[in-house]
């Protein structure tokens, strides 16, 4: 009897033993498991963190390129008054022009019939 319940406590602690060699290894499962959550999640983190920074540099970039747009639309709509400005100038200056030969020779016949 005695053999057969030393049997059944060796038995027992072998049991034991394997749960307890089965708890720890789920346990540094679950540790190693944790810690390649915690790396993956820091790396989630920076390539967040480079996209929201892109996103930044791309918002800037477009107002600049807003910017730049409006002011050669600007730069152009200045162009053609100008040009406007340069062409009445034109038609004033040949209408001048025509008059002070008008009045060159009408100054001219008042003298030639003195």
């Amino acid at each position: 009897a005695a053999e057969a319940e030393e049997a059944e406590e060796e038995e027992q602690e072998e049991e034991e033993a394997a749960a307890e060699a089965k708890m720890n290894a789920a346990s540094n499962e679950a540790k190693a498991k944790k810690k390649a959550f915690f790396e993956v999640d820091k790396v989630l983190g920076q390539k967040r963190k480079a996209r929201e920074e892109a996103e930044r540099e791309e918002a800037e970039a477009k107002k600049k390129w807003d910017e730049a747009k409006k002011k050669r639309e600007k730069a152009a709509e200045e162009e053609k008054a100008a040009e406007e400005e340069k062409g009445q100038a034109g038609h004033e200056t040949v209408d001048a022009s025509k008059r002070f030969e008008a009045a060159s020779s009408a100054y001219s016949e008042l003298l030639l019939r003195l």
